[in-house]
């Protein structure tokens, strides 16, 4: 763990692996789902 300036306070590094992120088209709901470790991603469409 690496620390800030402060001793009392802490840094936390956070490296995300999936992320999932809501989008609108045409009023439609999709759901974008990416992968970082794989490097892919792929659009559904939220029924």
């Amino acid at each position: 763990m690496k620390h800030a300036h402060n001793e009392t306070e802490v840094l936390i590094e956070i490296v995300p692996e999936k992320i999932t992120k809501w989008d609108y088209k045409n009023g439609k709901p999709y759901r974008i789902f990416i992968d970082i470790s794989n490097k892919h991603a792929k659009k559904e469409l939220y029924l």
